[in-house]
């Protein structure tokens, strides 16, 4: 059983990003959690020693952006992979984050190509 922490301030878009998930990696077992904004990722992540196998999260949220998340669980000691999926170009990821990422991909994006990056990054 793999865990997948999804992080994103949009109700949809964390709900796709489940449903996606849930249904493409059936064969290898997946469990998501859903948080809906940096903090209460970062707080999830604390609580479960960073247990998640990945962290998908969006970089524009209210009170703690996805690229604050992603060096603060690093900080913290966090090595699980972070996927950033986001609207906003790579540019605008500082680079101490983008560093940290196994990858940025944006919005809107091919599921085929996401779902093989997933399966790539869960190996």
């Amino acid at each position: 059983m793999k865990r997948i922490l999804v992080v994103d301030d949009s109700l949809s878009m964390r709900e796709f990003l489940a449903l996606l998930l849930l249904s493409k990696f059936k064969d290898i077992g997946i469990e998501v959690t859903m948080a809906s904004d940096g903090w209460t990722a970062f707080d999830a992540i604390s609580k479960s020693e960073c247990k998640f196998d990945l962290v998908l999260t969006d970089n524009n949220m209210p009170g703690m952006f996805g690229s604050e998340l992603v060096v603060a669980a690093h900080d913290s000691g966090c090595t699980t992979p972070f996927i950033m999926v986001t609207g906003d170009e790579k540019d605008q990821i500082p680079p101490v984050a983008r560093r940290l990422l196994k990858e940025v991909v944006s919005k809107p994006f091919d599921i085929d190509s996401f779902c093989v990056l997933i399966r790539k990054t869960l190996q």
